[in-house]
Parts: C-alpha cells; structure tokens; sequence
C-alpha cells in the first residue's frame, strides 16, 4: 500500500506540474541528486530551481532590455539628425554670403585659402582640436567614452559637404533675402544644437566643450554657448586677417550667428523643459509611475 501511495502521490504531483505547464529541465545540482538517488528522481526534478526566474520575470526582463535598447536607438536617431540639421543650418549661413556659423568659421576661412582642402574636411581637423580642448577643460573628468566624437565629427564634415552639392546655386538675391537665409539658418543650427543635447548621447564637439565648460563652473549651457562663440568669432577674425589681411569670411552674419544661436538654444530647451513636465504630471495623473517611462 505504501508504494502505491507513493507512485499516486508521484502521478498527481507530475500531473500538477503538466497543468500548470512547469515541465521542468533539471538543473546541474538536480541531475547530480537524481544521478545519487534514483528512487527520489520524480521528486527532485520537479522541486524549483532557486535560481530559476519565474516564466513572468523573464518576459518582463526581455521586455525590460528591448524597451531599453529601442529607447537608445531613437537617443542615437535624434542625435544624426540634429548633426544633419546642424549642418544644413550651418551650409544655408555660408549661402548667406554675410557670414558663417562660429563653430565653423575658423575653418571656413581656412578654406578660402588655397589649401585644396574642402570645408568640410578642414571642419572635421577642427573638430579633433575641439576634442583636445575639452581634455584640458576637464581633465581627470575627461570620459574615454566622449573619444566617440570623433566618428560623429567625420559624419558632421561629411553632412556639411554633402548639403553645400544642392544648395550650390543658392544664392540671395537682396539684402533681405540674404539676413533671411541667415535667419533661417541660424534657427536650424540652433534646432541641431538642442538635438544633441536633448538625445543625451554623443555631442557634437563644439557643443561638448560648452556642455564641459557647464559642468565645470555649473552656468547655464545658453549662457556659455554664446560666449563659446564669440571666441570662435575673434579667432576666426584673427585667422582672416593672418591669412588674407582683411576679414574675409567673418561678417556682421558671424557676430549675429554667435549672438543668437546661444539664445535660441535656450528658447527651444525652456519650450522642451515645460513639454516633458507637462507629460511627466499627465502620465502621473493617469496613475503611470515614473519608473515606467
């Protein structure tokens, strides 16, 4: 009787374990106890395994790492666009013809001299230098992970090239019609600016060496950036007339370029700054806990 007992007490406990679907795969500690006893191998192959996750906790992990790994892709998407946009900002400013863009004047003006290197070549070098720039701003702070500003400044050389090919025949054909292409221009940069530091990946390097000026002194990143580019501006100035002995490629478009783009970042950010509060309290309306966005 007790051994009919006990292979009924065997049956109803596989039984249960089929309905719950739990058909189990012995772990290595089970095999070995089963291996050691074999009149108690139904038992311990279907005793949990501790380290075991339930069915539950591995969908919700795998869910969990998908819902990360999407989040980073569209970080990463927001990024390349706010360096193409950047670029085509930067390439409408040079159309202009009253100007350029602070973070690529200098090179600029080194592409007026017969070098026979692109705009966007010399943009890139100029990027490296932005790198070191950051290495002694910061320091021990200096992360070997911002060394992939790099690849991003060869995409932002290449976006520049690749932008001036159809707008080549641009050309205003007033006055107004040039300080509005520069307007244009300088709202477009000051959008790709805003990308990049909202998608809180990679930076481009001129807005990393102000985002590292930010976190050395803590003033607001608008702030810096205008200052940042009316260094750029005088240096610009400073090669023009190195060069050429006049400014040639730094005009009133520069100054307004180094004054405006900072204050428009600054715009676009408060904007973003509000939006995402407002969708913050909506979800917590809704009973969303933070956690889950």
């Amino acid at each position: 009787m007790k051994s009919v007992s006990k292979v009924n007490r065997k049956d109803v406990i596989l039984a249960k374990g089929k309905s719950a679907g739990r058909d189990r795969v012995p772990s290595p500690e089970q095999a070995r106890l089963m291996s050691a006893h074999p009149a108690s191998a139904t038992e311990i192959a279907l005793e949990p395994d501790p380290r075991a996750g339930s069915s539950v906790d591995l969908a919700l992990a795998d869910r969990s790492r998908l819902s990360r790994a999407v989040v980073l892709a569209g970080r990463v998407a927001l990024m390349l666009a706010g360096i193409a946009v950047m670029a085509l900002g930067i390439d409408l400013i040079v159309h202009s013809y009253v100007g350029n863009a602070p973070i690529s004047a200098c090179p600029y003006v080194a592409s007026l001299a017969p070098s026979g290197l692109s705009f966007g070549t010399l943009l890139m070098g100029w990027q490296v230098v932005l790198v070191v720039a950051q290495v002694l701003i910061l320091r021990s702070r200096f992360k070997l992970v911002a060394l992939l500003q790099i690849p991003v400044s060869l995409f932002f050389g290449m976006c520049v090239d690749a932008w001036a090919v159809p707008l080549g025949p641009l050309a205003p054909a007033s006055p107004w019609g040039a300080y509005a292409l520069l307007a244009v221009g300088i709202v477009l940069v000051a959008v790709g600016v805003a990308c990049t530091v909202i998608s809180d990946t990679v930076m481009n390097c001129g807005e990393a060496v102000v985002k590292a000026v930010v976190d050395v002194t803590g003033w607001r990143f608008g702030t810096v950036k205008v200052g940042f580019d009316l260094v750029l501006t005088a240096l610009a100035a400073l090669l023009a007339l190195a060069l050429f002995g006049h400014l040639e490629g730094v005009r009133e478009g520069t100054l307004a370029c180094a004054l405006c783009t900072g204050l428009v970042v600054n715009l676009i950010m408060g904007a973003y700054g509000r939006a995402r509060g407002a969708w913050r309290d909506r979800r917590e309306a809704c009973g969303v806990p933070a956690a889950a966005e």
